[in-house]
């Protein structure tokens, strides 16, 4: 299966930390929930729903094409998780556990479509 989703936040910026009752805590910040919404929009928009979910007992692998908006740099991985995540809150695969491979590439820039392309795959 391939989809099309919108760049994913950050790792930087997906959490928000906080203190509570004089203890830290660390809650899914706006950014990271806007970012699942706007997931589950497109992959609606792209015909895919649940029944296209993957089993929990079935390993999958990932293969991300990653088209930022600008030439400024960035870590991939910190821009793997949120996507993972919004995954599994969208329904395509039911943990982020079941992934055994996960290739990612780095594109030059789109400015005007910034975005990940996936490919979801099942392990032989």
């Amino acid at each position: 299966m391939m989809i099309t989703l919108p760049m994913p936040p950050s790792i930087n910026h997906y959490w928000h930390l906080f203190v509570a009752k004089g203890k830290p805590r660390i809650a899914l910040s706006d950014l990271g929930r806007n970012y699942r919404v706007d997931c589950l929009a497109a992959i609606l928009e792209q015909g895919v729903s649940r029944k296209d979910c993957l089993p929990r007992d079935v390993r999958v692998s990932l293969e991300i094409w990653i088209y930022p908006a600008s030439n400024r740099l960035f870590d991939l991985d910190n821009r793997i998780k949120p996507l993972q995540d919004a995954l599994v809150k969208c329904g395509l695969i039911d943990d982020d556990s079941q992934i055994d491979k996960l290739i990612v590439h780095r594109q030059k820039p789109d400015k005007k479509s910034p975005r990940v392309v996936i490919e979801i795959g099942v392990m032989p």
